[in-house]
């Protein structure tokens, strides 16, 4: 899924970036590729 807004909500700080979904994962990359959440 693009265009996902992440939120931090304790520096207020939002990344848009891509929301990849698998059967048991959630994976969040912003677009230079600096960050990756699972």
């Amino acid at each position: 899924v693009e265009n996902v807004r992440m939120l931090d909500r304790y520096s207020n700080n939002h990344t848009v970036g891509t929301l990849y979904l698998t059967a048991t994962h959630f994976i969040f990359t912003d677009p230079p590729g600096k960050k990756q959440i699972w």
